[in-house]
C-alpha cells in the first residue's frame, strides 16, 4: 500500500472489514443453527431454534443494507444473503429426512 493515497488505503480497510464481516457472520449464523438444531429437543426446541436464527437472518440482512451497502455492491450483499438463505434451508431439510426416517 505504499503508492495509495489515504483516501484509498481507508476504502481498503474498510472493504476488508466488510467482507470479514459478511463472511464471519454468515459462518456464525450457519454454525450456531447447524449445532443447535442437532442438539435440540424436538419438535419445540427445533422451532426455538429455527425462529432464533430466521431473527438472527433478518439482523444480518438489516446491517447489511444499512451499513455494509454504502461501502460494497448490492449484488454482493445479495449473494451472501441468498446463499445463506438456501444453506440454512437445505440443512434443515437434511436433518429432517435423518430425524423422520
Amino acid at each position: 500500500m505504499k503508492g495509495l493515497d489515504k483516501d484509498q488505503k481507508l476504502a481498503s480497510i474498510k472493504k476488508i472489514i466488510s467482507y470479514a464481516f459478511l463472511y464471519i457472520s454468515f459462518m456464525g449464523i450457519f454454525y450456531d443453527f447447524a449445532y443447535n438444531a442437532w442438539i435440540c429437543v424436538k419438535p419445540i426446541g427445533l422451532m426455538l431454534v429455527t425462529l432464533r436464527t430466521f431473527a438472527f437472518w433478518l439482523l444480518y440482512i438489516l446491517i447489511n443494507h444499512l451499513v455494509i451497502k454504502r461501502i460494497l455492491k448490492v449484488n454482493v450483499l445479495l449473494i451472501f444473503e441468498s446463499v445463506l438463505f438456501l444453506t440454512l434451508f437445505n440443512l434443515f431439510n437434511c436433518y429432517s429426512y435423518l430425524w423422520n426416517r
